[in-house]
């Protein structure tokens, strides 16, 4: 009996005690990329903006997408105060 175990022990890749440290390591590491992509979410979806701003392709100038702004001014201006506006939003686009 004390020979199978003896074996068994020789047989493993690694000690018990190295396989849970590395497993906790891991787990931590997992645990902790979570955590930082909560954060970051939040930080992106706490503020949303109509405006939005991007670099163009030579990486050179900065432009600013203000067309939604732009709409509402239109709205405000070429409809009624009690106007109904109706869209369709594809969450693709």
């Amino acid at each position: 009996m004390e020979f199978v175990a003896e074996k068994q022990r020789k047989s493993r890749l690694l000690p018990v005690d190295v396989s849970v440290a590395i497993i906790t390591f891991l787990m931590l590491i997992m645990c902790n990329q979570v955590y930082h992509s909560t954060l970051l979410a939040a930080e992106a979806y706490s503020s949303p903006s109509i405006i939005m701003a991007h670099r163009t392709e030579s990486g050179e100038g900065r432009m600013i997408v203000d067309d939604y702004r732009e709409a509402y001014y239109w709205l405000k201006q070429n409809t009624p105060q009690d106007a109904r506006i109706m869209s369709w939003w594809d969450y693709g686009y």
